[in-house]
């Protein structure tokens, strides 16, 4: 059980550390090309912004696994929050508009082991 969880702790910090400088860097491209003097097309504000959406969705899970074995090891507290869940259904609309625009089912990103994918 330790050294499953040590690995794990291990594969998500490997995983999220690169993907935070490269979301800044995606992030100063989005922030350049909505600048109204380099009329950048519409189609690659909206690109921009959905893989920045992406990416830091990315490193939310990277960072929940490495919280999920922190607290298995004992090295993390939880403490309870008041949520902003207005905030999180626009994220969730936001994430999701543009396939429904287009007439796709929303994708579900956490399945269980055993789930059916169509």
């Amino acid at each position: 059980m330790h050294a499953r969880d040590a690995f794990i702790a291990i594969a998500a910090h490997e995983l999220r550390n690169p993907m935070t400088p490269m979301l800044r860097y995606v992030e100063h491209i989005l922030s350049v090309g909505r600048r109204p003097e380099t009329e950048c097309p519409k189609a690659i504000i909206v690109a921009l912004e959905r893989l920045a959406n992406q990416m830091s969705e990315y490193i939310k899970r990277a960072t929940t696994r490495l919280d999920v074995s922190r607290l298995t090891a004992g090295k993390l507290r939880v403490e309870l929050s008041v949520v902003d869940l207005s905030a999180m259904m626009e994220q969730a609309v936001y994430r999701h508009r543009a396939g429904a625009e287009r007439g796709l089912p929303p994708r579900t990103e956490h399945r269980r082991r055993g789930d059916r994918v169509a």
